[in-house]
């Protein structure tokens, strides 16, 4: 497994997301601009009745001499996707949160190609883009203990896909 928590309680806090966020932030590779970024997305698996929720995460690789970068929002959508076996064929898998922290003291809202993936991975799912809640999550307070969030819907972020068209 690949998930970084799992419960069959509650869907996570957004709280808990941002604290696993920000420790994927601080792991990332920055060559060109020193800005670490981590992603936490959390889903739900149901089948029949029963109900888990599992989180994964994934930080962000900027190399130098590399035109092209992985960012955290789709490193961690690729764990969740690899780790959905062929025996959740039947099950029902719904994107629940993407909780985004950076390094440093900059506001941060996801670029348009991560929102565009982020999108595609729901209509791939059957999971509606409205319930997707989007949270940038950035640390405040003098001793950078506190979260300051800025939430949206995921469909108030990107309101079309390119299927769509």
């Amino acid at each position: 497994m690949r998930e970084v928590m799992a419960t069959t309680g509650p869907d996570f806090h957004k709280d808990d997301l941002a604290t696993v966020a920000h420790e994927y932030s601080l792991k990332g590779i920055q060559s060109y601009d020193g800005m670490g970024v981590g992603a936490v997305v959390s889903f739900t698996k149901t089948r029949t009745n029963q109900s888990k929720h599992f989180a994964y995460a994934g930080t962000n690789m900027n190399l130098s001499g590399f035109q092209t970068k992985v960012h955290a929002e789709q490193n961690a959508l690729q764990q969740a996707l690899l780790d959905f076996e062929d025996d959740d064929l039947g099950v029902r898998v719904k994107m629940n949160k993407m909780v985004v922290a950076v390094t440093g003291d900059k506001d941060y809202l996801t670029c348009g190609h991560c929102l565009q993936i982020t999108r595609s991975v729901c209509d791939y799912l059957g999971c509606s883009p409205r319930q997707v809640d989007y949270i940038a999550a950035n640390h405040k307070g003098e001793d950078r203990d506190t979260f300051e969030f800025r939430e949206e819907k995921l469909d108030d972020l990107l309101s079309t896909t390119y299927a769509e068209w």
